[in-house]
């Protein structure tokens, strides 16, 4: 309910012409048309390698893991968001015997400072939306490497058996213990 005062219907707009630009007969007009391409450079997180111990002895076993796992990243793509998935599909080690798992144990023969290579292979996917499905659109492929130090045994030379312990009757040695059972 209240009243409008004043005319019911806003006056009209008189539209005065601008001057324009004369076109020659015979000529035409050439439309740029602006070409958008856009890329992004979109790459796997960072590789690292992880290994049980950094330094061990001759002929000892090392555990190599690594933190190659499937993710996802974002870029900006003709002004829309784009998803790029990584699916890590395949392991290379660079140790002897060949190796092809996220798991890698290695052991070496001599003593010195051993760099492990790893390469993964990851396979990307893309799409735009959420509800659109994953369109595979190739492989690419990461690398990492740690080094390790390998000793010497003091108690073992290359080819030599492992010394062991005598044998005891009891739990614990007397003179450590002397409470032990048969002491």
């Amino acid at each position: 309910g209240c009243p409008v005062v004043g005319p019911s219907a806003p006056p009209a707009v008189v539209a005065k012409p601008k001057p324009s630009a004369t076109v020659a007969k015979n000529t035409t007009a050439a439309v740029a048309v602006n070409s958008q391409s856009d890329q992004a450079l979109v790459s796997p997180q960072p590789l690292s390698i992880q290994s049980s111990t950094a330094q061990v002895n001759v002929a000892q076993a090392i555990i190599f893991t690594s933190d190659a796992k499937e993710h996802e990243r974002t870029a900006q793509i003709l002004g829309r968001t784009g998803y790029v998935r990584f699916v890590p599909i395949a392991y290379a080690w660079s140790a002897e015997p060949k190796q092809n798992s996220a798991l890698a144990v290695i052991s070496f023969s001599s003593a010195g400072p051993k760099t492990i290579v790893l390469v993964v292979t990851y396979l990307a996917s893309t799409r735009f939306t959420l509800s659109e499905p994953w369109l595979a659109v190739g492989e690419v492929t990461a690398t990492a490497q740690t080094q390790v130090e390998i000793v010497e045994s003091k108690l073992q030379k290359v080819g030599e058996p492992m010394p062991r312990d005598k044998p005891r009757l009891v739990f614990a040695s007397c003179q450590v213990l002397p409470s032990t059972y048969r002491c």
